[in-house]
């Protein structure tokens, strides 16, 4: 009650509060604008979530169509996401509309959480509101969010569970790590490299050790069982043999090759996206391009200068070294939470790399996106708490250029996302006269195609892949043959093979329907 009374006397943080309130509305509406043509579709990703949500409605498990007779167990992405969706099928919501709505959500809640985050880290409102404001207004968040993948709900588990580790710190109140430890645990559920956050977690608890060894092996206890759980559980179920499922990951007419020896043999290759990933979040493409080195050596020089500064403005004012580490432990845990799971994440990210799995992508980096987002403007409220004139005006300066770019480059990106649509979810994809006819087609024939991932993400209805075709099966005008040609996708040699058997019934752009008459 004391603390109700508290809040309804000060009508800053009423007034804070309804300002973060407003941009989270304003960050789902963003969301919800974007993806009016539906959610993007990256076809493997989110063929997965989408029907193993709706295996999970229909009662079939965590379970997805190989085709119409064959489902394989889910093995190769964590369940959370398509269990999410899959309340929205129950609820009598399609899958699809069911993601718009749920990344809409995710992304308004994530964008609160980030404000909370940072109005704990700093006692600022105006730079808590400011991370906020980054975060909804970041183009290649929206961008990534208005996809039907996991993104969304790995960053709003993370921060959840990092704001309940860092109250933990605080308070030292044990409920809080018990919670932290639910959350962190749901996100590695979520993405497996939310393996990441556990590592981090664990090392901040190591960090803020209890003067016993045993208070510190049970906070330690404690939090590894519920964060890990969860997902030793899911990797112990027991899983059926389906002897197409390795056939399925590689559908007729996808066009394959090594990219693994790629990476493996080109470390400059790695090294490049992720230095343009990372610095096309803060500058424009143009100060980017052919300026790798210029900018390595400015991000070096840069963060020896403040370390250097810190240490010595420390020792002269203070006569110790008051901003070393010690200061950052005692005083700022989001930064040390934060800063520590950026480097975490990039080695969990480059190790898995380098065994030979291909992870080096730029959606992977998006939890670094939040990790840096954090960071700076934690350290550019400390800048302004030293009072001095000259860091007063660089950080004007460096805060208003973060909020002109982000809403620059927000304003160059979104409209083209609403007007065009993303990935398969295109506007141009989803209706033309093609699919238009194989969404009227699917429900009652029997379909062939080259890429299924993709009939199954807009029609609903998995059809068979072409190396199953036998002639001798096919009825007349019971077989359908739908053909796409888009980016890594082509077969034209299917069509020429049975030229004389195949009645085109329609054609555009991306897919060609075919008749198959014997």
């Amino acid at each position: 009650m004391n603390s109700h009374r508290r809040y309804l006397q000060n009508p800053g943080t009423l007034l804070f509060g309804a300002a973060l309130i407003l941009l989270g509305i304003i960050g789902a509406w963003i969301i919800y604008y974007s993806t009016v043509w539906g959610v993007g579709f990256i076809d493997w990703d989110s063929f997965n979530y989408i029907a193993v949500a709706r295996s999970l409605a229909q009662g079939r498990g965590f379970t997805y169509p190989l085709d119409p007779e064959t489902y394989a167990p889910l093995t190769n992405f964590p369940p959370m996401y398509p269990l999410f969706l899959s309340v929205f099928e129950l609820a009598n919501i399609d899958t699809v509309s069911g993601a718009r709505y749920l990344n809409a959500l995710l992304f308004g809640l994530s964008g609160v959480l980030a404000g909370i985050t940072l109005k704990k880290e700093t006692g600022s409102s105006i730079f808590a509101l400011m991370g906020a404001f980054l975060f909804i207004t970041s183009s290649t968040l929206v961008f990534f969010y208005s996809f039907a993948l996991a993104e969304g709900l790995y960053l709003f588990f993370t921060l959840l569970g990092f704001l309940f580790l860092i109250l933990y710190i605080k308070t030292n109140k044990r409920y809080f790590l018990i919670l932290s430890g639910l959350i962190i645990g749901l996100s590695i559920m979520t993405r497996y490299v939310g393996v990441a956050n556990i590592f981090t977690a664990g090392f901040t608890l190591l960090v803020y050790r209890k003067r016993r060894f045993s208070q510190t092996a049970l906070d330690l206890g404690i939090f590894l069982v519920l964060s890990l759980g969860p997902i030793l559980l899911w990797q112990s179920r027991e899983i059926p043999l389906v002897a197409a499922a390795n056939a399925a990951m590689q559908p007729s007419g996808i066009r394959g090759f090594d990219i693994n020896r790629i990476f493996q043999q080109n470390y400059r290759y790695i090294y490049l996206i992720i230095f343009y990933t990372l610095y096309s979040w803060y500058f424009p493409e143009k100060l980017v391009l052919g300026f790798e080195k210029e900018h390595l050596i400015l991000a070096l020089a840069g963060a020896l200068t403040i370390l250097g500064g810190m240490l010595l403005y420390g020792r002269k004012v203070k006569d110790d070294a008051a901003y070393g580490f010690k200061e950052i432990r005692n005083g700022h845990p989001t930064v040390l939470v934060y800063g520590s799971f950026f480097l975490i994440y990039f080695g969990v990210v480059i190790a898995v790399t380098m065994v030979g799995k291909v992870v080096i992508i730029e959606r992977v980096f998006i939890p670094v996106f939040l990790s840096t987002t954090i960071v700076l403007v934690s350290i550019l409220n400390y800048l302004l708490k030293l009072e001095r004139k000259y860091l007063f005006v660089l950080t004007g300066l460096v805060s208003a250029y973060l909020i002109i770019f982000s809403m620059w480059s927000f304003v160059e990106v979104v409209p083209g996302i609403h007007d065009k649509g993303l990935g398969l979810g295109r506007k141009s994809f989803e209706n033309n006269t093609s699919m238009q006819l194989l969404k009227e087609l699917s429900p009652d024939r029997t379909i062939y195609s080259n890429y299924p991932w993709a009939l199954y993400l807009h029609t609903g209805e998995i059809g068979y892949r072409l190396n199953k075709f036998l002639p001798e099966n096919a009825q007349s005008g019971d077989t359908i043959v739908a053909i796409f040609s888009y980016e890594s996708v082509s077969n034209p040699e299917f069509a020429a093979k049975y030229a004389e058997n195949l009645k085109l019934l329609e054609s555009d752009r991306h897919i060609e329907v075919y008749q198959f008459i014997p």
